[in-house]
């Protein structure tokens, strides 16, 4: 049944869509030349009105409205290249004191840093605790 229905419909795309398109003969057989092609009223008034107010009044503020836009853009362009030049600056100068702190200076040896001979008086203090107890200690008995 279906592909009776499809060859069907086929058949009838065929035929409707290859046959011959009739129409009238045309009316003018010849070009008319044009003699005078700007005589006459070719727009209604109130479209021209339009258009000359167009001309006269919105061609001109747009043109300033550019102009004023194109200004603002420049002062922005001139602004954010000051800013970047002030953040260029600011980044050159922070790298240097970057640098400066992490240059590597001659500290005390490590016999003379102040932790070594805290630990060294800890150690000794303690020491010396511990021996005097122990000899304390065995006098008492």
């Amino acid at each position: 049944m279906n592909k009776v229905l499809a060859v069907l419909v086929s058949m009838t795309l065929v035929i409707t869509t290859t046959t011959q398109a009739y129409g009238e003969t045309p009316v003018c057989t010849e070009p008319i030349a044009l003699t005078s092609p700007c005589q006459g009223v070719l727009l209604p008034p109130s479209a021209a009105s339009k258009g000359l107010n167009c001309l006269k009044v919105d061609v001109p503020k747009l043109e300033l409205k550019i102009l004023k836009m194109e200004e603002l853009h420049a002062l922005r362009v001139n602004s954010l290249n000051l800013i970047l030049k002030a953040e260029t600056d600011r980044a050159t100068r922070i790298e240097g004191l970057l640098e400066r702190s992490l240059e590597v200076k001659g500290g005390p040896t490590w016999y003379e840093h102040p932790v070594f001979w805290a630990v060294v008086g800890v150690v000794i203090g303690a020491g010396a605790t511990i021996g005097i107890a122990y000899a304390i200690n065995p006098a008492t008995k």
